[in-house]
Formats: C-alpha cells, sequence, structure tokens
C-alpha cells in the first residue's frame, strides 16, 4: 500500500487499543497499556523493543533506549517513522491490540490472539524499480516488501531479462513466521528462523517455494563483484492463483536433494529451529553453495571450508566424499535432535550417512526420515557430519567369481563378459557413473558364456558395473575406462 502515514497511524492504530486489530510496538519504558506521546512507541514495563527495519546494510531497532539499541528512531515521527511499501520491517506480532500487555507469563512461542494489521492508503500497481533502494556492497544484502495485494513468483522476477542480467544473486531470504496456537507455523516449524530459496536448487527446507506473500518481506542479495545491481518487479511477476497452494510460500520439490533439520526441545515440545539443503545436480556447471542467513540463535549450516551456507550444491558426489555441518549460538545443555530426510536423494549408487564424531558413530540414511538427539555442550560446534557410501550388496545370487569383466581398464569401448554357472534366464547390465547417472544398460541371457558389450565412447574415468537378476544383485564391481 502507498501510504504517508506513519507505522504508529497505522499498524498501531493510532495509539487506540482496538479489539482484533493493529500491534503493540514496544520500545519505551512506562506503564503498560499506553503509548509514548513523543515516540509513538507502545510501553512496557523493560522498554524491549520489537520492531526492526533493515537499511543500508544494517538494522535499525524502534526504540527510545539510545544506550541499548542506537537511535533513537520512533513510530510516530523521525527517520523509518514512515511506511514506505520499498522496504521491510521485523515484527514481533503479540496479538491485537485489545488484550493486557501487562499480563504475566506471556510465551514467546504463541500470539495471544489474532489480529488484523491495517494500512491506509492506495494500492501499488505497475512495474516497481527496487534498483536504487539496493545495498550495492559485495555480497550485501537488501530487506525489500512485496509491494502488491497478491503473491509474486520470485523464479518469474529473476528469470526476467532485466534482473537475470543484474548483479543479484538468485535467492530470496525470508524470516518464517510462528502462531503455534492458532494453527499458523513456518516451513520451520515453531520458531521463528531464516529460510532461503535459491532459483536452481529450490528452498532450504522441504516446505519452501518460491512465493512470496501480499504484505511479505524478504532479503535479496548483491553479488560478491559489489557492482550495482537491477530489481524491478513486474504485474507479470504475479503468481497466478492455480500454480500455488495456500500459504504458498512453504512447499517445493526437487530430485536428488536431502534435507536436514535442527529440532529444540521447548515448552511446546520438539520444534524446528533451522534447517539446511545438499543437492546433487549433474546439470550445474560447477559446485555452488548459497549463503547462511544466520539466526540470533540455534544455526544450523552446511560448512565448506570457513564459509557456512543453507544450501550446498554438488555436480556430483562420490564415495567417501564428506560434507561438514557445523552447529552455532545452541543453548548448552538443552536436548535438540538432528532430522535427516533422504527421501528425494536419488544417486543410485550412493547411500549417505551421518558421522556423529563425538560418539564415532555412523547412522544410515534411507528414504525414512532419521533422527539423532543430542544435548548442546561446547565441543558440538564441527560434531556432525555427510558421508557417502557405495550402497550394500545384498541377495547375492551367485559368487562374484562366477562372473569376471575385462579389459579392466576398458579401452576401445568393449567390454568382455565371462561367466558360469548362472541360474537360467534373463540379465540386468547397467553401468553408473560417479554421480550414480546410468550411463550405459543391456540385457544378457544365461545360455552364453562370453558376452561382447559395446558400451561406446565413455568419457575416461571411473565407473560401477552392477549385474541383477530380477531386485538380486549377482555381480557389482568397480570399472575405470581409458
Amino acid at each position: 500500500v502507498n501510504t504517508t502515514g506513519t507505522i504508529f497511524s497505522n499498524w498501531q492504530e493510532g495509539g487506540n487499543l482496538t479489539s482484533g486489530y493493529g500491534i503493540f510496538i514496544t520500545g519505551a519504558k512506562g506503564t503498560p497499556g499506553t503509548a509514548d506521546a513523543t515516540s509513538g512507541l507502545d510501553f512496557t514495563s523493560t522498554g524491549s523493543a520489537s520492531s526492526q527495519t533493515y537499511r543500508n546494510g544494517n538494522w535499525f531497532t524502534y526504540s527510545n533506549n539510545a544506550a541499548t539499541y542506537g537511535g533513537p528512531y520512533y513510530t510516530k515521527s523521525g527517520i523509518y517513522s514512515a511506511l514506505d511499501y520499498h522496504y521491510g520491517f521485523r515484527v514481533l506480532v503479540r496479538g491485537d491490540r485489545g488484550f493486557n500487555i501487562a499480563q504475566a507469563g506471556l510465551s514467546p512461542y504463541f500470539m495471544v490472539n489474532k489480529t488484523t494489521i491495517r494500512t491506509t492508503g492506495s494500492l501499488v500497481t505497475g512495474d516497481v524499480n527496487y534498483s536504487s533502494y539496493l545495498n550495492n556492497a559485495a555480497d550485501g544484502y537488501t530487506m525489500i516488501g512485496n509491494p502488491y495485494l497478491a503473491p509474486l513468483n520470485f523464479d518469474a522476477i529473476m528469470n526476467d531479462g532485466t534482473n537475470s542480467s543484474s548483479n543479484l544473486t538468485g535467492v530470496y531470504y525470508f524470516l518464517t513466521r510462528n502462531d503455534s496456537a492458532n494453527g499458523i507455523t513456518g516451513p520451520q516449524g515453531a520458531l521463528s528462523s531464516y529460510a532461503t530459496y535459491d532459483v536452481v536448487f529450490g528452498g532450504s527446507s522441504e516446505a519452501v517455494t518460491p512465493f512470496i506473500m501480499p504484505g511479505q518481506a524478504f532479503f535479496v542479495q548483491n553479488s560478491a563483484s559489489g557492482n550495482a545491481g537491477t530489481f524491478i518487479i513486474k504485474e507479470s511477476h504475479k503468481a497466478a492463483n492455480n500454480s500455488r497452494k495456500q500459504y504458498g510460500i512453504f512447499g517445493t520439490t526437487a530430485a536428488s536433494n536431502l534435507y536436514v533439520s535442527l529440532l529444540k526441545n521447548t515448552e511446546i515440545g520438539f520444534a524446528k529451529a533451522d534447517a539446511v539443503k545438499v543437492v546433487v545436480n549433474g546439470s550445474i556447471a560447477a559446485n555452488r553453495s548459497v549463503a547462511k542467513f544466520t539466526n540470533a540463535t540455534d544455526n544450523l549450516s552446511i560448512l565448506d571450508g570457513k564459509k557456512e551456507s543453507s544450501i550446498a550444491g554438488f555436480k556430483k558426489v562420490s564415495e567417501n566424499d564428506v560434507i561438514n555441518l557445523s552447529l552455532d549460538k545452541l543453548t548448552s545443555g538443552t536436548d535438540y535432535k538432528l532430522s535427516f530426510n533422504a527421501a528425494a536423494f536419488k544417486v543410485d549408487c550412493l547411500t549417505p550417512f551421518v558421522l556423529d564424531r563425538k560418539n564415532n558413530t555412523t547412522t544410515e540414511l534411507t528414504a525414512n526420515e532419521a533422527t539423532i538427539s543430542f544435548t548442546a555442550s561446547a565441543t558440538d560446534a564441527n560434531r556432525f557430519a555427510i558421508v557417502f557410501k557405495l550402497k550394500a550388496i545384498s541377495d547375492v545370487v551367485v559368487n562374484a567369481a562366477s562372473i569376471s569383466a575385462y579389459p579392466n581398464p576398458v579401452v576401445g569401448g568393449t567390454l568382455h563378459l565371462t561367466t558360469s554357472n548362472l541360474s537360467a534366464g534373463k540379465y540386468s547390465v547397467v553401468i553408473y557413473n560417479t554421480l550414480g547417472k546410468k550411463v550405459y544398460t543391456n540385457e544378457i541371457e544365461s545360455t552364453s558364456n562370453i558376452k561382447n558389450l559395446k558400451i561406446g565412447s565413455l568419457t575416461a574415468g571411473h565407473y560401477n558395473l552392477v549385474i541383477t537378476s530380477g531386485t538380486k544383485v549377482v555381480y557389482n564391481t568397480a570399472l575405470q575406462v581409458k
């Protein structure tokens, strides 16, 4: 909404205690239930602040306590008090302005009641150019708001020729919402934390999509070059009704994904505190990771050297590869869980395992969700990792000595198989590359003792040869092509 009004006159209902509408924006110490006449900030007994905005690479907190929060910054007057739809805000929504904010026992995990936040002005229409509002520092972040009363499709925004050729990364970040009491939770569960969406890799958790809801603020990031970027949101970027679900910012799917979630034990039980994703995608040019937007507490990230990522994309993974996980700012002595979802991990020849360095154990990750419980301590930062092993061979029909493959290394594109004592029937021959992708398939009969297979001009490198009878593996060996 395009308005000339302030945060105080709109979201705070002009200071009125209106049931069902508005929110308290605190940041002044005084008698709860009233607002400071100068700043417009709602009083609490402690003066704790509840709202911020992000401008030019810095957070600015609405409070009249400059010693604690800087500023001061007000909601009724002065810099950053105006509601400018180009910018975003981070706000603690406790409920409407009609409840008793002085009541004891308010939980950080629940809203007291539902509320409608109103803004008076005119609806924004037409294309909106955010380029002059961007933080053009290297890797700089800019928080902006969806200008329309309609969902946006971030894929459409970044695939637009104007934006795709700019100096922005193809990533957006947003703070998940939390109101378990009223059935509204973000993709990270009951705890608010930052989620990530990348136009190539998808979301950092199973539930994050390219759709940005009306009234939602989000971050975009400048590239490492530090050059000025271009960011224009157009009417054509609005999401069609048939392309999304209700609460559509929470849902996406892709192949070869491994999701990891951090769960924390709270007064409402175990709740998601953070999430990351490992992607294996043979179509990307090179390995690429998406920077982590850190939370104030309870951070889970993928560690590549000293760089922390929320999404790590790999062109391929091989046997014994290690992906390190990092835990930061956990509450010592509190119970946590790491939850692993490998249902969408499609690298056929490899199985992911969780390595627990502290207990010196490994846990296989199957299609079912695996959970590892632990109590946080100062030694947990680099405790866990994901490692990859060749899939185990089970239900062997014959001894491997009854089949041989030569020459190995293969030269000239022809592989010879000699067999003996095979049960009557047909057998499937498959060659996998190190990514787990099938690069050669054939079928042989048990009646011939020597088979000459024309495997073609495979790229020089290492492969895996697997021969099966139905669902049973009868032969599995490493194969090299020169």
